[in-house]
């Protein structure tokens, strides 16, 4: 063979071995893999993105809250790696990992890479990807999708603002009422300022729009069941109305800046008895952020007792005075009380705090609740309170009736709550009580003191004993103003008030010197024989008679 024949023999090789070579090598963009043999290829465009961009990372009623992201190629199978500022390897592990479908999985062989970065093998074009982001800290990630080993392969960013709204009730509190009863509803808000509470019940649905003010995350709700879904009786006012008035919150700083009222059962009756579903949720999520059940119990006087003891158990007495004094017998049950002494009514009832708040705000100062209680249950205020749901009343059979508002400016009555055992205390000084229409606390007179709560009675009778003599004013006194913490009326002044002549009822003002055998031990007030109602003095009754004898004497002469 020539030289020349060679040349060409070798120039045919050579053109034989590139062909071959441009056969096998791969299409510009992939790198290995696609074949038969299994290799991963890897896509030449990649796409990612978040259903969400807001991702409420921390909703309490949902274990293990997930967030689809969808991943979008153009290869069937192929290797992504991910990375997401301020988070580790181990925290895309478990975001990626605890929610992934074992038997059909769009992604599979999730591994570390880094401390910062894992990854993991896609199976499919399209596919959604599910990711828990319910425990991570609130803020804003970045994730970095990566397809291939290097920075050169594509790759899309995409960003999830990650939330924790949270609105829950506060543990450790009662959510069950007597009726009439006022419930207080405490609810922690985080991450957010506003809130949704709902009511629901039979008949009965309504909506608070509730917002913190001071960003303190606390705001705690009074609902007066005695006024919710109620109509007042003939008093020009609706159902709305007072069930406005009965919601209320703790806090000034904090404010309800809707009630939405669906159905309620109106009428003239507090809220029945009963399960209500109190429900919280927020705007722009739509799943219930924290459930509670509120239970409002039957009515009734759960009890009603008179105590008997010294007259100085009343100074500055506070309801807890009042309990430890029943409770180490400085205050006793007896159906008889001597003058001077103290006269104590022990209201053990739920059902009588509804109506005492909703009367108690129209009143100012510290004895708010005091005059509260004078205008529901003596004067049957219903202007103040719809329904009437308490009466008192403390009556003789002559149709003498000790005068609750009078007595109490006479510095002879002790009003005290005590709200964490939802019982009042009405302290009385029985030598300085104002009565109505007759001889009040006569030697052995018997008075009646009846307690009515939605029309169920209890009665305690007492009667007065050790009294001297009587002094009867000719008629009955103004209607008292009802005093204030800072009322500078003398002891003068309030006998020439009861002394103004209005009507034709005779009021009773009685003082009395204590006999030698008083069982309680103490001498009267020195203001007693002066201005002081009480039981009388003999002596004043002996000086007048003296005095018209000498008169007489003195005419004959």
């Amino acid at each position: 063979m020539t030289t020349r024949q060679r040349l060409a023999a070798l120039t045919l090789c050579l053109l034989a071995l590139a062909s071959v070579a441009v056969a096998t090598a791969p299409v510009a963009g992939q790198t290995s893999g696609g074949n038969d043999d299994g290799e991963v290829s890897h896509p030449t465009e990649l796409d990612a993105s978040f259903r969400y961009d807001e991702v409420d990372g921390c909703n309490p009623n949902v274990q293990g809250e997930t967030t689809p992201i969808t991943l979008t190629a153009d290869r069937e199978t192929y290797d992504v790696t991910v990375s997401a500022n301020d988070l580790d390897a181990d925290e895309l592990v478990e975001i990626f990992d605890d929610e992934r479908d074992t038997d059909d999985p769009a992604i599979t062989d999730i591994e570390r890479v880094d401390g910062e970065s894992i990854r993991m093998t896609v199976q499919g074009r399209n596919v959604t990807v599910p990711a828990n982001l319910s425990d991570i800290d609130v803020g804003d990630y970045e994730f970095t999708f990566v397809a291939g080993e290097d920075a050169t392969s594509s790759a899309v960013v995409t960003k999830a603002e990650v939330s924790c709204v949270r609105a829950y009730f506060l543990q450790g509190v009662s959510y069950a009422v007597g009726r009439s009863d006022v419930a207080t509803i405490p609810i922690r808000l985080e991450e957010t300022d506003e809130v949704r509470l709902s009511i629901t019940g039979d008949d009965a649905a309504l909506a608070l729009d509730i917002e913190d003010g001071n960003d303190d995350g606390i705001v705690t709700l009074s609902l007066n069941t005695h006024l919710l879904g109620r109509n007042g009786p003939d008093d020009g006012h609706g159902r709305g109305y007072w069930t406005r008035e009965g919601i209320s919150v703790h806090d000034s700083n904090d404010t309800i800046t809707e009630v939405t009222i669906e159905d309620i059962p109106g009428g003239d009756d507090p809220l029945p008895a009963g399960e209500y579903e109190l429900a919280l949720d927020r705007e722009g999520i739509d799943y219930t952020l924290g459930t509670e059940s509120l239970s409002i119990t039957g009515t009734a006087v759960a009890d009603f007792e008179s105590w008997m003891g010294p007259a100085d158990t009343l100074g500055n007495a506070t309801a807890g005075d009042l309990r430890r004094a029943i409770g180490n017998g400085t205050l006793v049950d007896n159906e008889s009380v001597s003058n001077g002494s103290a006269l104590v009514y022990e209201i053990e009832s739920a059902s009588v705090f509804g109506p005492l708040e909703a009367a108690a705000s129209r009143h100012d100062g510290a004895d708010r609740h005091a005059q509260a209680f004078f205008d529901i249950a003596a004067d049957r205020e219903v202007a103040a309170v719809p329904g009437n749901p308490v009466m008192f009343d403390i009556t003789a059979d002559s149709g003498a009736r000790i005068d609750l508002r009078a007595t109490y400016r006479n510095d002879g009555l002790v009003f005290a709550r005590d709200e964490s055992n939802r019982t009042l205390y009405l302290g009385f000084r029985t030598d300085r009580l104002v009565v109505r229409n007759g001889t009040a606390a006569g030697s052995g007179a018997e008075f009646d003191a009846s307690l009515t709560i939605h029309a169920e009675t209890s009665r305690q009778p007492v009667r007065f004993r050790e009294v001297n003599a009587t002094l009867v004013l000719p008629s009955t006194p103004q209607t008292p103003v009802a005093s204030t913490p800072d009322d500078t009326t003398t002891e003068q002044d309030r006998l020439a008030e009861t002394t103004m002549p209005v009507t034709s009822e005779s009021t009773t003002i009685q003082t009395t010197a204590p006999s030698a055998d008083d069982s309680t031990g103490e001498s009267p007030d020195a203001t007693t024989t002066v201005n002081g109602p009480g039981f009388g003095v003999a002596g004043v009754v002996f000086a007048v008679l003296a005095l018209s004898a000498l008169a007489a004497g003195r005419r004959r002469d």
